[in-house]
């Protein structure tokens, strides 16, 4: 969002007289992320942090900032400001801290962005080139009441990211956080040494996800990470990139392993960066070690029960161990913390195996209209009954893609081709570094009544460590299927899946993960 005011005063003015100057300038199929809804004050107080309230009163929504310069070599600034500043201000303990993603449909002048976004407050600012040095202005404005509350200018030589990033961070931590009744905060463990190194990671944040992109960006980094081995986000975003190729570029294992191994440096060098902590969680849980998952989730949420990116990573690892109520639950802590987050969509699975439809499309509201969104949609309309909407859903897919081959012959009840097709992605299936995906396309082969390879693919997915129970019990998907012997015999398996990860959990911990599910019966070591 672009703001076009030229006073620079820093005392409270009314943003509406601005208004007229102002003008408004992602991912594959199996993706992992997740949270949503609303969660009882009682579970803030039992943690001992704010409540859903407090952290709405005191969230911050940080914008793009506007290139007033022109110089497009620059333009990577405009994520690259916004993403310093968050990262100051997640040490701020109860602050929730909303980045605004660079593709996000969100749009309008600021005051939109922050009621969209269900922030207080919103952060943004521009920047332009003046002789040798570059001038930026930052700017904090009170959504509700629609005034100016600070704004600073600072001033770096522009070829100096080093000192512009001293700045930046200093002025965050000095002047931002007191005039949003946040104390100062002290900075990070690790600081950028290298200005060639930390440039290369800025502007690999302006780079998309997208596969070609992404490998683009994962060079960028690991020349950055080469030349400055101890600055932590750079290995923390490395991380992200390599998980992005594991799952929606082929990359498979060997990606998976440097995503995990990025991961656990970035922690060696900052302990306290939840979105790293957050992400080894997820990569220790797709590789099928749930248990270290669940100990390090359960302790990060424990340290940092402010966090979203916490409570998501605990939610991840209790729905692949089969603690959908667990899930859904931290699912419903995320999204009071960080409401409007699209990451947070994959809790559609926890809600969808649940057999709770309504929540699980909340959640893929979160990433409407992405390309994710539009392949986990024809599942839902399956489980609804709702035939009749899957055409227009199919006919969103490209026209060479294997799904839409797939949802053609389920339309039109080609059990040869939904066979051929069950053939082609079983195999494909069986290298993804995700058992996820293997659950969910079991469950839409059994929706279009194809059991054997409904079964064949669930087989898989329990068989990599994914507890589909209670799912097998709940989901709808599995309705036409509860009397056959086979789905008895992997309902049993499933269980035991789920008890050997309590148990695993129980010896690891001293304590047992989650909570008895209703309708289950205990056991000496299993809740559930």
């Amino acid at each position: 969002e672009r703001l076009r005011r030229d006073q620079t005063s820093s005392t409270a003015v009314p943003v509406g007289a601005a208004t007229a100057r102002r003008r408004g300038g992602w991912l594959g199929w199996a993706a992992v992320a997740l949270l949503l809804a609303a969660t009882a004050a009682g579970l803030w107080w039992t943690l001992g942090r704010a409540s859903e309230a407090e952290a709405a009163q005191g969230a911050v929504a940080v914008l793009p900032f506007d290139n007033r310069g022109g110089d497009e070599d620059l333009d990577y600034l405009r994520l690259a400001l916004p993403d310093e500043i968050t990262t100051a201000l997640t040490f701020a303990p109860t602050l929730a801290v909303r980045p605004f993603e660079p593709d996000s449909p969100l749009a309008g002048d600021p005051l939109e962005s922050g009621r969209n976004l269900r922030a207080a407050t919103v952060v943004t600012g521009h920047f332009a080139p003046e002789g040798g040095v570059l001038g930026i202005t930052l700017e904090a404005i009170d959504v509700a009441a629609n005034r100016l509350l600070w704004r600073q200018r600072v001033t770096a030589p522009a070829a100096d990211v080093l000192a512009l990033r001293e700045q930046v961070a200093g002025v965050v931590r000095s002047g931002l956080l007191p005039a949003l009744g946040r104390q100062q905060t002290p900075e990070g463990a690790t600081r950028p040494a290298d200005s060639v190194a930390y440039e290369s990671y800025l502007r690999s944040l302006a780079v998309a996800r997208d596969p070609e992109p992404n490998q683009r960006a994962i060079e960028m980094l690991e020349s950055a990470v080469e030349q400055d081995p101890s600055y932590a986000p750079a290995w923390a975003e490395l991380s992200a990139r390599y998980a992005y190729k594991a799952y929606y570029a082929q990359g498979g294992a060997a990606a998976m392993r440097r995503a995990e191994a990025a991961a656990r440096r970035a922690i060696e060098l900052d302990p306290d960066l939840v979105e790293a902590a957050a992400r080894l969680v997820t990569l220790r849980a797709d590789a099928g070690d749930l248990p270290t998952a669940y100990a390090g989730a359960e302790a990060l949420v424990r340290r940092r029960g402010d966090s979203a990116e916490a409570h998501f990573a605990l939610a991840y690892v209790h729905r692949y161990a089969g603690y959908l109520d667990e899930a859904k639950r931290h699912c419903e802590a995320a999204h009071s913390l960080d409401p409007t987050n699209y990451q947070w969509r994959s809790c559609a699975m926890a809600f969808t195996m649940s057999g709770d439809l309504q929540a699980a499309r909340r959640f893929l509201d979160l990433d409407a209209g992405s390309h994710w969104a539009a392949l986990v949609t024809p599942g839902i309309l399956l489980r609804e009954g709702d035939r009749s909407a899957l055409r227009p859903a199919m006919d969103r897919q490209p026209a060479d893609s294997p799904f839409r081959g797939f949802m053609q012959a389920c339309l039109e009840r080609d059990s040869a081709a939904l066979a051929e097709n069950g053939r082609s992605i079983i195999e494909s299936l069986s290298e993804h570094p995700d058992p996820e995906p293997m659950y969910w396309w079991g469950a839409q082969y059994s929706l279009c009544g194809e059991p054997q390879a409904a079964l064949h693919l669930l087989a898989m997915a329990i068989e990599r460590g994914y507890c589909a129970f209670p799912a097998i019990d709940r989901d709808p998907a599995w309705e036409a299927l509860r009397g056959e012997p086979e789905l008895r015999r992997l309902r049993d398996q499933a269980i035991a899946c789920r008890s050997r990860f309590a148990a695993a959990v129980e010896e690891l911990t001293g304590s047992p993960p989650g909570g008895r599910e209703p309708g289950s019966a205990p056991t000496a070591r299993q809740p559930g």
